[in-house]
């Protein structure tokens, strides 16, 4: 999977694959998943090619290339196995639910409506005092 600056990616439970950002993530670049980013026993990967001034946050592992870690810059975040008890996790849990509920990308009678309410909270997610705020449950 490979992904331009500004965009959005983002999983509930893992990106087992490659997933490589050729050129820098901007300040609004967010990829976010709720389990690990690449895998250690498929060999697979998250490649920044430049540097992250975005929002890349896992609740698992987040695999890189062991000569590649992410660089990030003024304004961006990373970080990895974020466990319970940690506000980044609400955070990132948040982005999934709904009232408490998780979400699914169909809502009954509204084709896509739970991917629209995700889009929005990734819209929401920010970096406060290095800590992720936004979405609200």
């Amino acid at each position: 999977m490979k992904s331009q600056a500004g965009e959005t990616i983002t999983g509930t439970c893992f990106f087992l694959g490659n997933l490589t950002i050729n050129g820098t993530a901007d300040a609004t670049s967010v990829i976010v998943s709720g389990g690990e980013i690449g895998d250690v026993g498929l060999g697979t990967y998250l490649t920044v090619n430049g540097t992250n001034y975005g929002i890349i946050a896992a609740e698992g592992t987040i695999n890189t290339p062991p000569t590649k870690p992410v660089t990030s810059g003024p304004g961006g975040f990373y970080q990895a196995n974020i466990a319970s008890g940690n506000p980044n996790k609400a955070a990132i849990d948040n982005i999934f639910t709904s009232n408490g509920q998780s979400l699914a990308f169909d809502l009954p009678g509204l084709d896509l409506g739970g991917l629209a309410l995700i889009l929005a909270d990734l819209k929401a997610l920010k970096v406060s005092n290095g800590e992720l705020t936004g979405p609200a449950a």
